[in-house]
Order: C-alpha cells, then structure tokens, then sequence
C-alpha cells in the first residue's frame, strides 16, 4: 500500500495488513493523507460488538457489579468489595468473556470472598462457587435491565448514523456480546428502536445454547465464525467493529477487517491489524462512513501526533 503524506515528494510503502495500525494522522490532514489503492473492498456485513460499541457500558457495567456485590454482602478480610475504574481496567486481561468467566478468573487470582449465600463465609467447592456466580449474575442483571429501562444507557455516537448507512447500502448487519443475552436484547430494542432492531440479520452472545460451549476467554473465537455463517457470507466479506485488542485479535483470526473504536479502559493498549484506530464513530474529524469503509482506502490512528518537512514525516503517540 502506498501512502502518499504531502505534495512534497515523502511517501511510505506498507504490504501488509498488520502494518496499517502503525501510521496515523490527526486533526484535517488524516482522510486526504493516508490512501491505499483504491480497490473497493468486497464489504457485505459490519459485525458490531455491543459493550462499548453500540451502548455506552462501561459506567452501567460497574454500577451493577457494585450493586450486585453489596446486594450479597461481599468482603473479605480487609472490608467490603467495591469496584473502580482501575479494577475494571485490570478486568481487561480476561478479554472477551462472559460476566460470570470474567468473576471466576478475579475471585481465583485475588480470593473468593465471603457472602450472605454463604452466611458470611467464602464458598467451598465448585458447586458453592457455581452458586455465587449464578446469584451475582442474576443481581447484575437485575441491576443492568432496571437502569436500562429508567434510560440510563446511551448509544455510542455514530452508530445509529453507520448503522442506518449500511442498511441504506444493502449490507447485513450483525452484533455480537459477551453479556447474558436477556440483558443485552432489551438493551438493543431500546437503543436501536424495533426498525432497526428486527433489521439485524444476526445477533449472538457468548452465552447463547446455539453455540454448544461454555463461555471462556477467547469465545468471540467462535462467536465470528458463526456469525459469518449465519449471514451467509465469507469472512473476508465482513467488518467487525471492536473497541479491545483481544476483540481484534479474535476478529483477524477469524479472517475478517476491524476498525477499533477505543475506550477510556482500552486506549492504551495495542491493535496491530487495525484499519482505523478512533474514540469515536461519529464526531468530527474521526467520522466513519461506509463509503469509506467499502473503497479500504483510509488507515488512522487518532492516538499518534503527527508533523512533516520536506524530508520526512514523524509521529508519535502523545505520552510515550
């Protein structure tokens, strides 16, 4: 891929898709600057993860952990369990699993806690485990579909937008969670509205019987396949849009295209493979249409600053 950075004679070759996450540009220079060879892609599906994509999750998320754990009076030794930003960040490192895979992982690194199910003491055996699990997630779960109805989730900007652009294009449109099911189509069917709600072509979860597998880290590794097969498409012919590494690995993996549409959690960590690297879908200069993403003719990473002379081109990511 050749990308062409000024009038001035400074030009820089790529040839392989693992590369493009290295070069970005900020501010009006990027959608001009950063070309590859305008070759539309063959693009009939976008694939969107749901937590941090379509819904804004993070907060909601870790209000109902915390109200599931003062629900069942969680502690250990040194006082009650309370989480934070910090923790869900480290929450990071158990990739894309399931809420209940995400706790087991935690409570086996840093403790099982004790609790009410247990009258004040710390669960012995898989099967009091198994039990704390299942009481946290229904808590969760009826923490998260409560807030959910009273409003308090948001759409991600410029999801509706790409979603209604695709639509108008004749793609097929999929999301894909690694939160329970239930929660996650009533969240959808407020978020999206019944139109295009019942226009999804395809929506999984990790938990979903469909898949005949228990929920583990690295389940989008299934979860894109499947998908892929469920609209009837190659791989190659899908666009998945995920906001941590791990979702993009699992993506490239499964053979298709990612952009990456950080978070706060997520910002700092790698995405070798991306075609475009953005906080946001929707407000300027990091807008995504899906001309663009049909013509793979741009690659960005807004987290690098970038300045030119004559003779060369150099950037860096803020910080480092």
């Amino acid at each position: 891929m050749l990308c062409a950075l000024s009038k001035t004679p400074c030009f820089v070759w790529h040839n392989q898709a693992s590369s493009i996450s290295r070069l970005g540009l900020r501010h009006g220079l990027w959608k001009k600057s950063v070309l590859s060879p305008s070759v539309a892609a063959n693009l009939r599906g976008i694939i969107f993860d749901y937590d941090d994509i379509i819904a804004e999750t993070a907060d909601l998320n870790l209000q109902s952990y915390n109200a599931a754990f003062k629900r069942l009076q969680l502690k250990h030794a040194d006082g009650e369990i309370t989480w934070n930003r910090d923790v869900q960040i480290l929450m990071e490192r158990y990739g894309n699993s399931s809420l209940k895979t995400k706790l087991a992982n935690y409570f086996e690194e840093e403790g099982w806690p004790m609790s009410s199910l247990h009258n004040g003491s710390i669960p012995c055996g898989p099967e009091q485990k198994k039990a704390l699990l299942d009481e946290l997630q229904h808590c969760w779960e009826e923490h998260y579909q409560r807030s959910v109805s009273e409003g308090y989730l948001d759409a991600r900007p410029g999801v509706l937008r790409l979603m209604d652009e695709a639509r108008e294009a004749g793609l097929k449109l999929a999301v894909c969670s690694n939160s329970p099911k239930s929660s996650v189509e009533e969240a959808l069917l407020k978020l999206l509205g019944p139109g295009r709600f019942n226009e999804l072509a395809c929506f999984l979860s990790a938990d979903s019987d469909a898949l005949h597998f228990q929920p583990v880290q690295g389940a989008y590794l299934k979860l894109y396949p499947e998908i892929s097969k469920r609209l009837d498409l190659d791989p190659s012919e899908c666009l998945v849009i995920e906001d941590r590494s791990c979702g993009l690995q699992e993506a490239r993996e499964a053979g298709m295209r990612c952009i990456v549409i950080y978070t706060e959690a997520t910002k700092d960590q790698s995405f070798p493979g991306a075609e475009r690297i953005l906080n946001s879908l929707g407000s300027y200069p990091a807008l995504v249409t899906i001309k663009e993403l049909q013509e793979c003719r741009i690659v960005q990473d807004d987290r690098i600053e970038m300045s030119m002379t004559d003779g060369a081109v150099f950037w860096h990511i803020p910080g480092q």
